[in-house]
């Protein structure tokens, strides 16, 4: 059994590194669900397992990247979500890459007039660093080192 102390230190652990999310299912309209999911070992692991092939063979999705942050688009999406870089590293993991190649799988968005904003320095010096690198990869280092920098966020 565990300790108190051991609870507390799961409990903690719980709080900062995971999230929990909830299915409502119907009994009667649901139902061939609620039957397939008594069929699998591990109701989380087989629900993983689906939105993880999903997310390899799903080529409508668009990702892209913008200054603060990356946003995730559907081909018929009408609302943008934003990626952190937490996020772009669970993808990674869900897809079994590297964080860098799947922000080098990125398309920037409105690489051209961002380019035109940066700090000539900044820029020049990060390409001296990088190149050769996707347009992704050089706008998502520019933005964190934007920010280092001088202490705010790049924007178009």
């Amino acid at each position: 059994m565990a300790s108190e102390a051991q609870k507390r230190a799961a409990q903690k652990y719980d709080a900062a590194n995971t999230r929990q999310v909830h299915l409502k299912l119907n009994e009667k309209t649901d139902a061939d669900i609620l039957w397939k999911l008594s069929t699998v070992d591990t109701v989380q692991g087989y629900i993983k397992q689906l939105i993880r092939n999903d997310m390899k063979e799903d080529t409508n999705m668009k990702y892209t990247i913008k200054p603060e942050y990356l946003t995730l688009w559907g081909e018929d999406a009408n609302e943008e979500t934003m990626l952190t870089e937490d996020d772009i590293e669970m993808i990674a993991r869900g897809w079994d890459k590297d964080v860098e190649d799947v922000i080098d799988q990125l398309e920037p968005y409105n690489f051209d007039s961002a380019v035109e904003l940066m700090d000539d320095d900044l820029r020049e010096e990060l390409h001296e660093e990088l190149a050769p690198c996707s347009d992704a990869r050089f706008l998502w280092e520019y933005c964190k080192r934007h920010q280092e920098k001088f202490g705010e966020a790049f924007t178009i």
